[in-house]
Parts: structure tokens; C-alpha cells; sequence
């Protein structure tokens, strides 16, 4: 029950029967008020009233089961709880089929008069009495109207459960005898909504004041439109929220798709890397060899020059001693005949050997040429390892916006659901 809608009244001491678990706004408006008793049959909604308000002295919590008179009987707790009290489930079944017990416990009631009396009413001030009992409501004021001790309030409101949609009129039994007692009915219905129950609010002041606060019902109405209005802009909300959260979840499987198709070119640039280094090291070996086996033909070709450059002088030492030695040098033109020969299988060698090597250097090109597509290639990884990553912290900032704008809308929701929920 919205109370803070009676801020702008005189009240010097509020009692609430039924103060259930109380919102930001009714517990402020609690504050400015002189004197208040809260009445709670449950204990622990009662526990953490009483630590709620403990720093408030002007504020009493008691912990009282009420009825019209004291009794031993069963207290029912319901899955829904706002229905939770006196009244067992067959009388509520039919109103709330799937209503079900949650727990139920036997206590001793107490009557609403005598509450009334222990609390104390000074006549001389204003005294509001709040009854938001379910299905109570009228067998309450009943005993108080009885016992003649209702001219001590000057206000009373009734909050009661709804069935259908349905208002009750203001010629109801309950405000027959209200009026018979002198209150008068002022405001015919005011619709609100807790905890999935629609609650009809109605208002009863002494016919001495009621043209006084006629303000009150018009307060009433414009706050039920504030509700439509907000109820709707709740629902807005909550559109806003499921799509940010289906782009939120969209935005991670993307990401996680990212994430796999990076580490998969992550593997195969490392498994091309790999490659690339072992032939690196092949190609140094297969270099090192080739330049031991050129440094070995180096080595056999200087031998045969200086074999050649002997020869040479044999030669020149052949010929001067021609005259003389004429049998010696058809030894040493034979000798020379062999050794141009074998020259000449030198010169062969020698030629064989160019060819390998021009085989070597062709097949070392082509090697090389091969490595440098290999380079070609990871760099193109490497590049699209670049792109996938530039990519990737945009969608990581994008999430993190998403979600920003999703906190702030949960924010705002559970901001205006506080504002609303009693």
C-alpha cells in the first residue's frame, strides 16, 4: 500500500496492521511521521522490521497474530505470500486455484480491540488506521465498530484482494457500516498490483473531514495513472533488456567462433614456422657440404696445376738437352703424350665437376624460391592474425558497450520495480 500518497496530511500516529515487508518509499515516509505502530503476524518478516527500524524510536514493531477476538488456532503460510495468514486454503481455492500450504502453525491470536487498547489512542490527534489483512479486513473493523472505539481515527484504509478485476461498490456491507459510524466513503475504488495480486485501496474519513481532503482522491487517481504510465514503461524496458541480452549472446558465440578460427591459424602459422625452420636448417647443411666438396675440388685442382706447372719444366729441360739426348726424349715426348692425356681426363673432371655444381646452384635457386613462397605465405597468415585480432578487440569493445547498456537497464528496472513493489 502506497502511504507516502498521504504525505501532505497532518498524521500524528499511524497504526498499520499488516505491515508485511515494507518498500524505500513507504519506510521514508515512515520517518516524517510523529509516532507509528507496525502490527506483523509473521516472524520473520516481524525480525527484520524491527531491524529495519531499530535506530527509530518513534517507530514499534510488534509481533501479533490478529483476529476478532483471542483464540488458538492454525496459521497458514501460502506459495503466494501475500495471502498468507487466518484464512485456510479450501475458503481461498476457489478465488486461487493453484494456491498450495507451505507451512502451517498453531497460535494464539489476539483481538483487535485490545491490540488497540495496549497501543493507545489520544483522541486529540490525528490517528490513521492502515488494515491490509486479507480477507480480515471486514470481520476487523466489524469487533472495532462494536467496541465504539473507531471515532478515535480520523482516516482509515483498507486494502483488500480483488477477484477478477472486480471493485467492490460503495454500498458494500463493510461501507454500510462504516458510514453508520460516521465515515464517510471517499474514494469509490483505487486498483493496484502486488506480488501478481490486483488490490482494491479504499479510503474512510470521519464526515467532519471529509471536504477537508477532498485532495486526496484526486492525489489517488493521478498516482494510479503514474503507475499505468510506469507499468508501461517497465515493459518497454524489459524489451530493450531482451535485446540487448540476444545481441549480447550473439556478439560471444561470435567471438567464440573467433576465438577457435584464430587458434586454428594460430596452429598453422606455428606448424608452417616449424616447417620453414627445419628447412632453413636442411638448406645450411645441404650448403655445407657443398662448400666442403668445392673446397676438396679447390684443393685437387691446385694439385693438378702444379702438376701441370712440373710437367712444364720437365719440358723446357727436355728440349734443351734435345740434341743430346734424342733417345731420352721420345721417353719423355711418350711421357708428355701420357700426360696430356691424363690432363685432359683432368679437364673432363674438371667439367663434370662444374656440372654438378651448376645442378647444385639450380636445385639451391629453386629451393630458395620455394622458401620464399613459404615466406610469402606466412606473411599473408600473419596478416589475417592481424585482421582476426583488429576485429576481435572490436567485438570485445562492443560486448563491453552491450553490456554496459544492459546494466544500466536492469539497473533502472530493479530502480523502478523498488518504486512500485510495496
Amino acid at each position: 500500500m502506497k502511504l507516502e500518497l498521504l504525505a501532505h496530511l497532518q498524521v500524528d500516529h499511524l497504526v498499520y496492521l499488516g505491515a508485511g515487508d515494507l518498500n524505500e518509499e513507504t519506510v521514508r515516509f515512515l520517518e516524517t511521521i510523529p509516532k507509528v505502530t507496525l502490527v506483523e503476524a509473521q516472524s520473520s518478516l516481524c525480525e527484520s522490521l524491527q531491524e529495519r527500524f531499530q535506530d527509530m524510536e518513534h517507530i514499534t514493531v510488534i509481533n501479533e497474530v490478529i483476529a476478532g477476538n483471542e483464540a488458538d488456532t492454525e496459521f497458514y503460510i501460502y506459495n503466494l505470500i501475500e495471502l498468507s495468514g487466518l484464512v485456510t486454503v479450501e475458503n481461498l481455492k476457489t478465488f486461487y486455484p493453484g494456491l498450495r500450504v507451505l507451512e502451517n502453525t498453531s497460535v494464539k491470536t489476539i483481538g483487535v480491540v485490545p491490540l488497540l487498547e495496549q497501543i493507545g489512542l489520544d483522541a486529540e490527534k490525528n490517528i490513521v488506521l492502515v488494515v491490509d489483512i486479507p480477507f480480515q479486513v471486514e470481520s476487523l473493523l466489524d469487533e472495532v465498530i462494536k467496541a465504539e472505539v473507531l471515532n478515535g481515527f480520523s482516516l482509515i484504509l483498507c486494502s483488500t484482494p480483488t477477484i477478477n478485476h472486480e471493485v467492490k461498490a460503495a454500498n458494500s456491507s463493510l461501507t454500510h457500516k462504516l458510514q453508520q459510524a460516521r465515515f464517510d466513503y471517499d474514494l469509490v475504488s483505487l486498483l493496484s498490483e502486488r506480488n501478481g495480486l490486483d488490490y482494491q485501496t479504499s479510503v474512510y474519513r470521519q464526515s467532519s473531514l471529509l471536504q477537508e481532503h477532498k485532495q486526496v482522491t484526486e492525489d489517488l487517481i493521478a498516482y494510479e495513472k503514474r503507475n499505468i504510465q510506469q507499468s508501461k514503461e517497465i515493459k518497454a524496458l524489459q524489451t530493450q533488456v531482451s535485446k540487448v541480452q540476444e545481441e549480447a549472446k550473439t556478439t560471444q558465440s561470435e567471438q567464440k567462433l573467433l576465438k577457435a578460427e584464430n587458434s586454428t591459424l594460430q596452429g598453422q602459422y606455428k606448424s608452417k614456422q616449424r616447417e620453414l625452420d627445419r628447412a632453413l636448417k636442411e638448406h645450411a647443411g645441404q650448403q655445407e657440404t657443398q662448400q666442403s666438396l668445392f673446397n676438396q675440388l679447390q684443393c685437387q685442382n691446385k694439385k693438378v696445376q702444379i702438376d701441370l706447372h712440373n710437367e712444364r719444366e720437365l719440358t723446357d729441360s727436355t728440349q734443351a738437352h734435345n740434341e743430346t739426348l734424342k733417345a731420352e726424349l721420345k721417353t719423355l715426348q711418350q711421357e708428355r703424350d701420357n700426360a696430356s692425356k691424363e690432363r685432359e681426363s683432368v679437364g673432363s673432371e674438371r667439367d663434370e665437376i662444374k656440372s654438378q655444381l651448376e645442378k647444385t646452384l639450380r636445385l639451391l635457386q629453386a629451393k630458395n624460391n620455394l622458401l620464399n613462397e613459404k615466406f610469402e605465405q606466412i606473411s599473408r597468415v600473419q596478416n589475417n592474425n592481424s585482421k582476426l585480432n583488429m576485429e576481435n578487440e572490436q567485438l570485445k569493445k562492443e560486448n563491453t558497450i552491450h553490456k554496459g547498456q544492459l546494466t544500466k537497464a536492469e539497473y533502472q528496472i530493479e530502480l523502478i520495480k523498488e518504486l512500485l513493489v510495496p
